[in-house]
C-alpha cells in the first residue's frame, strides 16, 4: 500500500506532569495492490479520520476516541495492541499518523516530518 496523507494536530497539556489531550484530523488517499486470498481488497480512494487521545504517560494510562477511518483501517487484519480502542484505558500509545505503537516518555519527541509505506 502506498498513499499520502495530510494531517493537523493541536494539543493541550504540561509536559512535566506528561499529562496531555491531543486531537489529530486527518485526510488522504491509497492505492492497495493485493494478491492471493486478499486480492478483492486491491484498488484505490480516500480516508479521514479524527482522533481525540487522553494520556497521562507517566501512570501509563491512555484513552482513544476515532471517528472515521485511519491508515491501519485500510490494512487487511491489522490489530491494535495498545489496549486503547475507542474509550478503553490502554498502556500505549497509539498514533493514527506515525508509528502505529509507542511507550512514550514523558518528555516529547521533536517533530517530525512524516510520510508512510506499507508492505501488505
Amino acid at each position: 500500500m502506498t498513499g499520502t496523507e495530510t494531517d493537523t494536530a493541536t494539543g493541550t497539556g504540561n509536559d512535566d506532569q506528561g499529562i496531555s489531550q491531543t486531537t489529530t484530523s486527518a485526510t488522504g488517499t491509497y492505492v492497495r495492490t493485493d494478491t492471493g486470498a486478499t486480492s478483492g481488497r486491491a484498488g484505490s480512494g480516500s480516508y479521514g479520520y479524527t482522533n481525540i487521545e487522553t494520556a497521562d504517560a507517566r501512570a501509563g494510562y491512555f484513552t482513544r476516541s476515532e471517528t472515521g477511518t485511519d491508515r491501519y483501517g485500510l490494512v487487511y487484519s491489522f490489530d491494535d495492541v495498545s489496549g486503547e480502542t475507542s474509550g478503553d484505558t490502554g498502556h500505549l500509545h497509539f498514533s493514527t499518523d506515525g508509528v502505529p505503537f509507542v511507550d512514550p516518555a514523558v518528555d516529547p519527541l521533536p517533530n517530525v516530518t512524516r510520510g508512510y509505506r506499507i508492505s501488505p
